[in-house]
């Protein structure tokens, strides 16, 4: 079963242009994708030149949504993208850790994005997808992100106890 994916967002349409952004993980959750059970994640994003968040045209902040596999494995090919994705958002590898721990610790976290917009396949525009991510400049992104954004975009880590999975968190597969 697939599923279209007209913006990779929800609500109204946003303007977005290629380029780096900074991300911050507000949700993961399982999905049934065109390729089986993939993770769903959602994104807020800053301008990393300006700090500004970017906004719908509603004036709420954008949500872009991106898949992964369920699949948190190093591979000959490199590491899966949730697994590079996880690994940029917590600033440091993942060993040691089961996927709920994983799941839980993403939420709240900060990295940054190189989004690219890539053409519909019906033809008509483009949406925006994450092409690359990467840790915050600095520490191991433990802390919130406040001096990354400015006071305004100040975003705070994941409230979920420690080892604890938030509600609705994945079953990561470590494979």
């Amino acid at each position: 079963m697939g599923f279209e994916n007209p913006a990779s967002a929800s609500g109204p349409p946003v303007d977005m242009r290629p380029g780096t952004y900074l991300v911050r993980c507000i949700g993961i959750e399982d999905a049934e994708g065109q390729f089986g059970p993939q993770i769903l994640w959602k994104f807020h994003l800053w301008a990393e030149g300006s700090g500004d968040q970017v906004m719908n045209d509603e004036g709420d902040p954008h949500e872009l949504f991106a898949w992964s596999s369920t699949k948190l494995t190093t591979g000959g090919k490199g590491p899966s993208k949730g697994r590079q994705w996880a690994e940029a958002l917590l600033g440091r590898e993942i060993t040691g850790m089961s996927g709920a721990e994983v799941g839980a610790e993403v939420i709240g976290k900060a990295a940054r994005a190189l989004v690219s917009l890539k053409p519909k396949k019906d033809g008509t525009g483009s949406f925006p997808q994450i092409a690359d991510m990467f840790p915050m400049a600095g520490a191991e992104n433990a802390a919130p992100v406040q001096a990354a954004m400015p006071e305004s975009a100040a975003i705070a880590a994941a409230s979920a106890p420690a080892g604890e999975a938030p509600a609705g968190a994945p079953p990561w597969d470590r494979g």
